[in-house]
């Protein structure tokens, strides 16, 4: 025997068990491309607002233009993520 011949062990089920063998699916979490995007979104929707926020205080901006660039930012960054996903599908 060879040793991929001494790797195989052979098991004895019974008919009635087989069957409910046979029709099993496995179901599989399938969305492993939207949580992908989600964490991805999440990560750069908060990073950048406040690294914008923290330079422009540092900056000793008002806190009204703070404000203003802040909602500005994420208003186009919701555009950009948003575009970006189009394309990515599109093409």
């Amino acid at each position: 025997m060879s040793s991929e011949e001494e790797k195989i062990t052979r098991i004895y089920v019974e008919p009635e068990k087989q069957s409910l063998l046979d029709n099993h699916t496995e179901k599989h979490f399938t969305a492993g491309e939207i949580v992908r995007d989600i964490i991805i979104g999440v990560s750069d929707g908060l990073t950048v607002p406040f690294a914008l926020a923290a330079g422009l205080s540092g900056a000793n901006a008002s806190s009204s233009i703070v404000l203003t660039a802040g909602i500005a930012e994420v208003a186009a960054g919701a555009i950009s993520m948003g575009l970006g996903g189009l394309v990515t599908l599109k093409f």
